[in-house]
């Protein structure tokens, strides 16, 4: 919780906190949608994909380091080696780096089923997870 990284390390940029800020939105929004019927899959899968490159990039900009405009997770990973091990979330980053583009357009041969929501909001969860206790420690 970004309430949680404000007392824990004061010294957070407030630019980080933006990001987690993001993140967390659009995390809690795919967790809400998984209760509307008809499932929106994609744009769960989607949100989700964002949420956890928004956290990955608020360590970017804790370290100084220039935020790239990309969507690939783990683009995003390499950019934080070596000064920071991020090989826990590489099953995570690479699946989630999937829906950043396969679900915002109607291709029929990428249908997402319910099950991979359930997947992709726990990976999410994970790289959030993982960013926190990179920035409290």
């Amino acid at each position: 919780c970004v309430f949680c990284l404000r007392q824990k390390k004061s010294m957070a940029k407030a630019e980080t906190l933006e990001w987690l800020e993001y993140s967390k939105r659009d995390f809690d929004s795919a967790a809400f949608l998984k209760n509307m019927k008809p499932l929106p899959c994609e744009i769960i899968c989607y949100l989700c994909q964002q949420s956890a490159e928004k956290a990955l990039k608020a360590i970017l900009v804790e370290n100084a380091i220039p935020v790239q405009k990309t969507h690939d997770l783990t683009v995003i990973q390499k950019l934080l080696v070596p000064a920071i091990d991020t090989t826990i979330i590489n099953k995570e980053c690479a699946l989630l780096t999937n829906y950043a583009t396969i679900t915002r357009y109607p291709y029929p041969s990428m249908q997402i089923e319910e099950s991979e929501t359930n997947i992709a909001l726990l990976y999410a969860a994970t790289i959030r997870d993982f960013v926190h206790r990179i920035l409290t420690d």
